[in-house]
């Protein structure tokens, strides 16, 4: 099978003939009106395209993307604006104050966590007051004041830990899922692969029961010009007349097993048309020679159930190191820094405000809680999930090592099993041909031969069984070192 490149996310240019008329896409030739011929490669590239199977599985992995930015979200800047209009006219114990105070902010201001796990905003804030006091020295009045703050955890989160770690821990998870989410594409694939091959085989036991049939029809025509010349009786022509019947039935009962195969490989591919599918393929063997340890070398690179189990290792270790970090207590350091400006106008205000006068502070804050339960069976579930994590990793690695031999060894064993029915097939049409000779020289019998004839084309059916288990096996092979998708250039989402 030739390698072709496809693309996950990119639809394929593979047009469908029956929605657009290009047959020529798919097909070197149409042997009948509404038939379409596909060969294996055809077949595939349909599936990654149109498989419902495939389509849910890209999906899946979507999904777990968003996911990271969901994550990612903690370092979102942070815009915040606000204003307030507040008109004081309570009565007052002394007259100094006035009787009436208008207080109008707006405010805005940003602030951004960065992955020091440092907090920094900016605010500008602006308050306009007037008061009908005599004792207002502006009136109104407006004050602009640009403040910058820095909040930094010391001790839990200290520089980020916990808060980069869920960033860390999302995008394993999401690799995690794409290898699962690859791993049902692949299966729909080598699903689609084997339905084809069914389909080969079908096509092929309709064309050795049409030879069936042209056989019974010779035999029956000799009896019968026999039987008029008086050279056999009655009962050599009712029995091929009844193999004929037979023969008839079985061609009958193989082109259903065509018409059922087509239909299963349309389920795979999700064609929904009218088109009669012809392969373009045959069954042979073709795997060539099979080692065992380089079939093992091969699966545990490619093998997605070994990568997320070594995923979840690493996402379990991460997480402890977190769990870890989460039981010491909250201490944070906050700094801030201030200028401003006053004056009747908005204007001057703004131009008044200088370095020079500047007011600053430097806060500590601490809290714990004492038994820290919370903080400390968090801590003991993840020790656990990681432990837990190292256990299927090996179960894993026992799981590859026992799939591939099982997967090499029915390879092999399959393939002796076509090789030697294909010699069977041969014997059968020798003793059938030597049969036929003596049943021209007179000197064997019409059951006989159709006993021979059965011989034959149940070998030949075999040998043509045997084949398609073989290539089931090398489908399997190929699933079982997570290879099928390599081959076609799709090894990542």
């Amino acid at each position: 099978m030739k390698k072709i490149k496809i693309s996950i996310f990119i639809a394929l240019f593979i047009p469908i003939a029956i929605a657009f008329g290009m047959d020529a896409i798919f097909a070197e030739d149409i042997s009948e009106a509404g038939a379409i011929e596909l060969s294996l490669d055809n077949v595939i590239a349909l599936a990654v395209k149109n498989n419902i199977d495939v389509k849910i599985a890209k999906y899946d992995a979507l999904i777990s993307s968003t996911d990271i930015d969901r994550e990612r979200s903690v370092f979102d800047t942070v815009l915040s604006v606000d204003a307030d209009y507040s008109v004081d006219k309570l009565m007052r114990s002394s007259t100094i104050s006035g009787s009436k105070e208008v207080v109008t902010d707006y405010n805005a201001g940003l602030t951004k966590m960065i992955p020091s796990g440092t907090t920094l905003g900016l605010d500008f804030t602006n308050v306009r007051s007037k008061s009908d006091s005599a004792f207002a020295a502006l009136n109104p009045s407006y004050e602009p004041k640009v403040e910058f703050s820095l909040v930094q955890e010391l001790a839990r989160n200290a520089f980020g830990i916990i808060d980069r770690g869920n960033v860390t821990a999302a995008q394993l998870e999401y690799a995690g899922a794409s290898f699962t989410s690859l791993e049902h594409i692949e299966d729909a694939i080598g699903e689609a692969e084997k339905r084809y091959w069914d389909l080969v085989f079908a096509s092929d036991e309709k064309a050795l029961r049409q030879d069936a049939l042209k056989a019974a029809e010779d035999l029956y025509d000799i009896n019968k010009g026999r039987l008029d010349k008086g050279l056999v009786e009655d009962v050599e022509l009712v029995a091929s007349e009844a193999n004929l019947a037979k023969r008839r039935t079985d061609l009958i009962i193989a082109q259903n097993n065509i018409d059922r195969a087509v239909n299963a490989l349309k389920l795979a591919i999700n064609d929904s048309s009218d088109l009669y599918i012809m392969p373009a393929d045959m069954l042979k063997l073709s795997g060539g020679n099979i080692s065992f340890d380089e079939a093992l070398k091969t699966a545990v690179k490619n093998r997605r159930d070994y990568n997320i189990a070594r995923t979840a290792v690493k996402e379990r270790d991460l997480k402890v190191k977190m769990r870890s970090n989460a039981r010491w207590p909250q201490i944070d350091m906050d700094a801030t820094f201030a200028v401003n400006g006053i004056d009747k106008k908005y204007v001057d205000s703004l131009n008044k405000i200088s370095t020079d006068k500047y007011e600053y502070g430097v806060g500590f804050a601490f809290s714990y809680p004492l038994e820290n339960r919370e903080a400390a069976s968090r801590h003991s579930r993840a020790v656990f999930e990681k432990a837990k994590a190292l256990l299927e990793l090996e179960k894993a690695e026992r799981r590859i090592v026992r799939e591939i031999d099982d997967a090499v060894k029915r390879v092999k064993v399959y393939g002796i099993k076509a090789d030697e029915y294909n010699k069977i097939s041969g014997l059968q049409e020798m003793k059938l041909g030597e049969e036929r000779k003596r049943f021209n020289y007179g000197r064997s019998d019409s059951d006989t031969v159709i006993r021979f004839q059965d011989d034959l084309i149940e070998a030949r059916i075999s040998a043509k069984a045997a084949l398609l288990e073989y290539n089931y096996a090398l489908i399997d092979m190929k699933l079982t070192e997570d290879t099928l998708l390599g081959e076609l250039g799709v090894d990542k989402l």
